[in-house]
């Protein structure tokens, strides 16, 4: 389910994402028997399971370093997105560096 959504949600804003993490959350406190009272921080640590937001970046740098060494010109084009400051919503390389 997250490399799904890893291609649908490149670059969304958090609110779109955060209840995914939610759920994540909530899962492993089900998972592991862990208190509300328990840090998510500290329960993700010891489970070794990386936040939703650490996943999605991670792949998404993984994604377009990977698009220079493809042979379709369009496809290297997406590499070279630009930061535009005018842009209301930024581009997916954009957001790996906010």
């Amino acid at each position: 389910m997250l490399h799904y959504f890893q291609y649908s949600g490149d670059g969304c804003k958090p609110e779109y994402w955060k209840p995914l993490q939610t759920l994540q959350n909530k899962a492993l406190r089900i998972a592991t028997g862990a208190l509300c009272f328990a840090r998510t921080a500290d329960l993700h640590r010891d489970l070794g399971v990386e936040m939703l937001d650490d996943h999605l970046r991670k792949l998404n740098m993984k994604f377009y370093k990977g698009l220079d060494q493809k042979e379709n010109p369009l496809i290297k084009k997406l590499a070279d997105i630009s930061a535009n400051p005018f842009d209301r919503y930024p581009q997916p390389i954009t957001a790996l560096t906010m």
